[in-house]
């Protein structure tokens, strides 16, 4: 007589094996992603607090240029005021177009490489 449990019951440890496989593999990827945008978001934020340092240090000369050709410190930190609100509401008025999408890039790129190559 043909015991037909030992083909079920290898089939049953092939299947379960097969799932622990594909969820090594899913916790593989999703750890490469994770850690190359974590990666990318500190390298943006050390890039981005450099260029600010930066961005004060000219606001600060702009101003004190200004001052001295007007005869007004006062007047030269408003008028740089003015140009900083003026590159808020351009960036305020873009957002979508340019933070949205290059995100949604971004994460397909990571999580989905070889999709969309």
């Amino acid at each position: 007589m043909i015991d037909y449990k030992k083909p079920f019951e290898n089939l049953a440890s092939d299947v379960k094996d097969y799932v622990d496989l594909r969820v090594d593999d899913m916790k593989l990827k999703t750890t490469k992603g994770l850690s190359v945008t974590l990666a990318r978001i500190l390298s943006t934020l050390v890039i981005l607090f450099v260029l600010g340092m930066v961005i004060i240090s000219l606001t600060v000369a702009f101003v004190l240029m200004i001052g001295h050709m007007t005869g007004n410190y006062a007047l030269g930190a408003f008028i740089a005021t003015g140009v900083f609100l003026l590159a808020f509401v351009v960036l305020f008025s873009c957002r979508k177009k340019m933070f949205a999408g290059s995100f949604v890039r971004m994460f397909i790129d990571i999580f989905y490489p070889e999709d969309y190559e």
